[in-house]
């Protein structure tokens, strides 16, 4: 909220006081977003092209699915958003400057990711369940798609997220960071952003999604549900990197020549667009028919829990271990502050290694699935459970 403003009369020395105090406050906050932010770029510009896959993701804005032409009294539809940006296959490449001088820069693949899901049933969507499903779905292609090329699977997943709780930063999302091992081939690492001043290309990308639906409005195209906008969406914006700007890029790549700096960390090659479901039933209805690639199936009759792990707004990192424990629980590590250090990128898990890590307020905790007996009541149960 805003404050009115009221004079006051105050003496100089408490004016500079509180100026100062401020300052210190500020000093923090500002120090906070700025090594995240560089712990970003690090991640982004110089991962290992054989063992790491950064993304960067954000949910849109829910989508106001309005008709152009309205009859009486209606209502308009609502579909949740997920925007992914993948990036992989870190490159060192040599061009020619303007004086024919040889130099050399990094580039790197990078590819969109748009899941669109239905807000039908009770209950927001746009959480840690519909996260999870699409973030599992990108890595097991990602990696089909490199064995495919003869390629090995990526290890190291780097995740970097805002700090929303029932997205992100819940005790359910950190049950799926520490058991990556089981079912992502790989290990995750979460990275957390500060509250303010983070943004990104992701971020943006909400907004062409909505401008090509309210065109197809305009030409009388209806959508009035997500799958609609999967179906119609997957044309409008769905690319496969054969368009004549990415070849372009490419050949500028292979010839050094300077305007393959165009090919910036965040330029795109791909756009895949897919669907969440939450009703098995129309899962299986809709992967029979294999020109809909891309469904992803939003399982919420059983989502894994784990007890409540203290000091969560705290946290800017998690990351799990590459194998379950021989106790059947999984090891998670939790940081108070992310780092992108040389050692943590050649080994995330050998945290001893880490050159801050006397600043991190490192943690390793075990962590398991809770049986349907111990699950933690959330306020919505205990509303059910009302007379």
């Amino acid at each position: 909220t805003l404050l009115e403003f009221q004079n006051r009369r105050c003496k100089v020395k408490d004016v500079l006081d509180k100026l100062v105090a401020s300052l210190d406050v500020c000093r923090k906050h500002q120090a906070q977003y700025e090594w995240n932010n560089w712990m970003r770029r690090l991640d982004m510009e110089m991962s290992s092209a054989d063992t790491h896959r950064v993304i960067c993701t954000d949910f849109g804005a829910t989508l106001d699915l309005s008709a152009a032409e309205k009859d009486n009294c209606s209502v308009d539809n609502h579909a949740v958003l997920a925007i992914y940006f993948v990036l992989s296959n870190w490159r060192m490449v040599k061009y020619k400057t303007d004086k024919n001088e040889c130099d050399e820069t990094i580039i790197c693949d990078c590819d969109k990711w748009l899941f669109f899901g239905d807000t039908i049933s009770r209950g927001k969507k746009n959480d840690h369940v519909f996260h999870n499903s699409c973030l599992t779905h990108i890595i097991k292609y990602s990696n089909n798609e490199r064995v495919r090329q003869g390629k090995n699977k990526l290890p190291i997943n780097i995740v970097h997220t805002d700090n929303c709780a029932p997205q992100y930063k819940c005790r359910q999302n950190f049950l799926q960071v520490a058991t990556a091992c089981d079912h992502r081939d790989g290990i995750i690492l979460h990275k957390f952003a500060q509250k303010y001043r983070f943004k990104g290309s992701w971020d943006a990308t909400g907004k062409l999604v909505k401008q090509a639906i309210n065109q197809l409005e305009m030409r009388n195209i209806r959508l009035p549900d997500a799958k609609a906008c999967y179906f119609k969406l997957r044309e409008e914006l769905g690319r496969d990197g054969t368009e004549p700007k990415t070849r372009k890029l490419l050949e500028y790549e292979r010839s050094n020549d300077k305007r393959m700096l165009k090919n910036t960390t965040l330029t795109l090659q791909r756009t895949f667009v897919g669907l969440g479901v939450e009703n098995k039933e129309e899962y299986d209805e809709l992967t029979k028919d294999s020109s809909n690639t891309h469904i992803v199936f939003t399982d919420r009759t059983c989502v894994p829990d784990t007890k409540t792990i203290s000091g969560t707004q705290s946290l800017f990192q998690v990351q799990g271990c590459k194998e379950k424990c021989s106790n059947g629980k999984y090891d998670l590590d939790i940081f108070h502050l992310q780092c992108s250090c040389t050692s943590c990128r050649t080994n995330p898990q050998d945290v001893q290694a880490c050159h801050y890590l006397q600043d991190r307020n490192w943690k390793r905790i075990a962590v398991s699935p809770l049986v349907e007996q111990e699950k933690e009541r959330t306020r919505e149960d205990y509303e059910n459970l009302t007379v």
